[in-house]
């Protein structure tokens, strides 16, 4: 299929995710760094461009600064001009909204499809885009009477990774496909890095928090330290309990032999990232921390999605359904917040049961009508 990419080698894995967690620097530096070590194994060879963004409501212009690594020279010239300036830019706040709430995984072929049906606007806007001769996917769009115009566009379609929480920010990582896409990203490809958008998505949680936490370091703000052996050497709050404790010290040292598999006994890719979990039962980051003698630890930092006090719905059951709503899959809801497939299940059958929703797409709909009328604008529209 157009645009495939070949599953990362488990070593690569890794450099990703260590790439992800190195939260001591700037966002953009942050960002930066992470699309460049996702390149090798993203970019299938045409560049990646990349950019924060935040769908809240609240945030007129939800874009921020596009960036690029990695293009080719005749792209690198004209990408500015040619894509951002022209698809991007120009599109209204409610309706990128919505394109970046659509799933983690796409190809822009699909968002095009899902958008023009949802918002008639933006099918007009794709007809006058193929009339004025962008976008070789979009003729299918023209109305009577317009005819496509010259060839401008050049690249026709892109593999779309769009990372975001249950606040509605987070970055997005966009790779243009030589070709239109012929069908849905492969689901294997999709839950890959779904996967690994749980711990991109965890780590912007733990770097937006560094302007809350100032004045403390992070031995300060952790509720367990343990040593890479999964030894305690500090359990407080929540990590205090029995059951807590079991957990971050399996969670440990399942995160060491990720890292410290042999050649002769390597861990294939989805297994490394199986043993290095994005967060450990709903409530845990595990992260990287050097004393001041050299000695590595292992922070658990509290990093569970914010979710405002509900009378009607669990914490838990807002947190599984904020995630339904951005158009996660079970299986990486369950990645990103460190439970099972069939907590989540319950969690969004719970959810459902209480907001009267009889599926899940009903149960989307009525959860975000729920935050509308109890005061929390979502993030985008159903």
């Amino acid at each position: 299929m157009t645009g495939h990419r070949p599953t990362p080698t488990a070593q690569a894995v890794l450099q990703i995710l260590e790439a992800v967690y190195r939260i001591e620097q700037t966002p953009e530096a942050w960002l930066t760094s992470l699309a460049e070590t996702l390149l090798p194994s993203l970019g299938h060879g045409l560049g990646l461009h990349y950019y924060f963004i935040d769908v809240t409501p609240e945030q007129a212009t939800p874009l921020g600064a596009p960036f690029a690594v990695g293009l080719r020279p005749e792209w690198q010239a004209q990408w500015r001009e040619n894509w951002w300036d022209v698809f991007m830019a120009p599109v209204d706040a409610p309706t990128m909204r919505w394109l970046h709430r659509f799933t983690v995984c796409s190809y822009a072929r699909e968002i095009w499809d899902a958008g023009a049906a949802a918002h008639a606007s933006y099918a007009e806007y794709l007809a006058e885009l193929a009339a004025s001769g962008y976008g070789r996917t979009h003729h299918r769009y023209l109305r009577d009477g317009q005819a496509p115009g010259g060839q401008k566009m050049f690249y026709p379609d892109s593999f779309n990774m769009s990372v975001l929480d249950a606040t509605g920010r987070g970055c997005v990582f966009i790779v243009n496909l030589p070709e239109p896409s012929t069908g849905p990203v492969p689901e294997a490809e999709a839950a890959f890095w779904g996967q690994i958008a749980g711990h991109i998505s965890a780590a912007h949680r733990l770097l937006r928090g560094r302007a809350r936490d100032v004045g403390t370091t992070p031995f300060e703000t952790a509720e367990a330290i343990l040593d890479p052996s999964g030894h305690f050497h500090h359990a407080g709050g929540a990590a205090r309990g029995a059951a807590a404790r079991a957990s971050l010290r399996e969670a440990t040292r399942s995160l060491e032999r990720a890292r410290g598999q042999s050649r002769t006994e390597p861990l294939s890719p989805p297994e490394t990232l199986s043993a290095w979990q994005a967060m450990t039962s709903g409530r845990w980051t595990l992260v990287d921390q050097f004393d001041s003698d050299g000695r590595r630890f292992i922070l658990a930092r509290p990093n569970a999605p914010d979710v405002r006090s509900d009378p009607v719905l669990t914490t838990r059951e807002q947190q599984v359904a904020s995630h339904a709503a951005l158009g996660h899959s079970n299986k990486v809801i369950a990645y990103e917040l460190g439970l099972t497939s069939s907590t989540v299940a319950t969690h969004l059958s719970s959810a459902a049961r209480k907001l009267g929703a009889r599926n899940r797409i009903e149960l989307i709909r009525a959860f975000l009508e729920h935050e509308r009328q109890r005061g929390t604008p979502p993030s985008g529209e159903p």
